[in-house]
């Protein structure tokens, strides 16, 4: 099969950007290997602060919750937001998702990967410390609006809704200002180019979709499942609970897709403040 530009394109990408190691270390839980210049210092740092504030997160939560619950909170949104994460790293160095292909008639380009010099621990192609982030950020937000706005019920659908939808806005914000930084600190590489996607700040717009969807449908399921405790017992909500985050986790990845292929039109700008440019 003769090949395109845009195919050899991204084949070149993947020989000059993706590490060597990608796949050899994919599945390590500590992927520095001695001999590796490396600050461990820092690392240990980093990540023992990240530890601290998912206890203090969790025990905020067991307060309010319970043990269960909370457990199923923090278990559930580092699986569904680790999960999420490594399907988009890995399929990007694979290069095909599908959709984009029916839709696009191209194979969809590299994605992005972590630096692995970095982070200490890992589940699979994301650190640890990303994962549990994810958590403190998605109970932080929830929390928050739940408690600045108590007339919206989590027991009513309507105020589930709205208080899921704005926690969704709260934390893709958020990301407003992580993401940048981290990439001009090189935690991790973005590798489309601007010509394949809606930039904004030199991210790519699928990323801040994904962190809406992301915080948004996980409040949403959370929320609704362990609400069925009386309904179905302890251990059907909980099997119910991780099975379904299964589902979930694909239809988040594919409704990110669908988003993402109806903005083709706009590929190739850069929404940015003048001025910002020495951020990304």
């Amino acid at each position: 099969m003769e090949l395109n530009t845009f195919q050899w394109w991204i084949i070149l990408n993947y020989i000059f950007k993706y590490p060597p190691e990608f796949e050899q270390k994919f599945f390590w839980f500590i992927k520095i290997t001695p001999g590796m210049n490396v600050d461990i210092g820092t690392m240990l740092l980093t990540e023992i602060l990240v530890y601290i504030a998912t206890i203090f997160t969790f025990y905020h939560s067991y307060k309010k919750y319970g043990f269960w619950k909370s457990f199923l909170f923090l278990s559930g949104s580092f699986v569904y937001t680790g999960l999420e994460e490594t399907i988009w790293v890995y399929v990007g160095f694979q290069g095909s998702w599908g959709i984009p292909a029916f839709l696009t008639g191209t194979i969809y380009p590299p994605t992005y990967y972590w630096n692995y010099y970095k982070a200490l621990t890992w589940f699979l192609a994301i650190p640890v410390n990303a994962c549990f982030g994810w958590y403190f950020i998605a109970y932080g937000t929830v929390y928050l609006v739940e408690t600045v706005i108590p007339k919206w019920d989590v027991n009513t659908n309507s105020g589930l809704f709205k208080i899921s939808l704005v926690a969704g806005l709260l934390a893709m914000n958020m990301d407003l200002f992580i993401d940048p930084i981290m990439v001009r600190n090189e935690s991790w590489y973005w590798l489309t180019s601007l010509e394949q996607n809606l930039y904004v700040f030199g991210i790519p717009v699928f990323n801040f979709v994904g962190w809406f969807l992301l915080i948004f449908f996980f409040s949403l399921y959370w929320n609704k499942l362990v609400s069925y405790e009386e309904k179905w017992g302890r251990k059907k909500t909980i099997l119910v609970f991780y099975v379904g985050l299964v589902g979930l986790l694909f239809a988040t990845i594919y409704l990110i897709l669908i988003i993402a292929a109806t903005l083709i039109p706009l590929y190739g700008i850069n929404l940015s403040i003048p001025g910002a440019g020495g951020l990304i």
